[in-house]
């Protein structure tokens, strides 16, 4: 069974927004020295390392970021690499195919297993983002001394800077990513599995 009550926040996230009510400080919470720039060896994909240094880089800006923090940033940036290998693959393909008899008739449609991995992946992404404080609720009552992603201070400019960043050239093709079928076909597989 778990702890009870709401997770605790680490100091720095504590401090950034300045001990709401009368909670005592944690003179006893761990001390790590900042992160290494460097992504994990583990995480090869170009997207998740594009998405290490955009995160690392906002992240240690915002002085949230330590070195015991390497493997969950890596993590994230590995779930969001998958996500788009997922996401690419639906927008080229679609999320649902149609299995037929030996007919050709439709017996049913079936979700691809892609969908479920984007669900899972944006699932996990945001359960992370939450961690490192990346959500418009997880940093509501933190104060980060004017910070600003874009630097301009200006309210609703950081989701387009968020998006340029993510698709610069726009979202990758699924080919570009995972090639072409083999059989060619729209998605449509026997359910006999011929």
């Amino acid at each position: 069974m778990g702890r009870r009550g709401p997770k605790k926040k680490p100091t720095a996230l504590e401090k950034a927004g300045g001990y709401p009510g009368k909670k005592r400080k944690n003179k006893r919470e761990p001390k790590y020295r900042d992160p290494a720039k460097k992504p994990p060896d583990w995480l090869t994909d170009k997207n998740a390392i594009a998405k290490w240094r955009e995160t690392y880089a906002m992240l240690t800006k915002a002085r949230v970021l330590t070195e015991a923090d390497r493997d969950a940033l890596g993590l994230y940036c590995w779930t969001f690499g998958e996500f788009l290998i997922a996401a690419a693959f639906l927008k080229e393909w679609g999320s649902v195919m149609a299995l037929k008899d030996k007919g050709g008739k439709v017996r049913y449609l079936q979700t691809y297993p892609q969908a479920t991995l984007a669900r899972q992946h944006l699932a996990t992404m945001h359960r992370l983002q939450c961690e490192f404080g990346l959500t418009p609720s997880s940093r509501a009552g933190i104060g980060t001394d004017g910070y600003s992603p874009t630097g301009t201070g200006q309210p609703g400019t950081e989701f387009e800077d968020f998006r340029s960043l993510i698709f610069t050239n726009g979202p990758p093709s699924a080919t570009s990513i995972i090639g072409k079928r083999p059989d060619g076909g729209m998605g449509e597989v026997d359910s006999d599995g011929e």
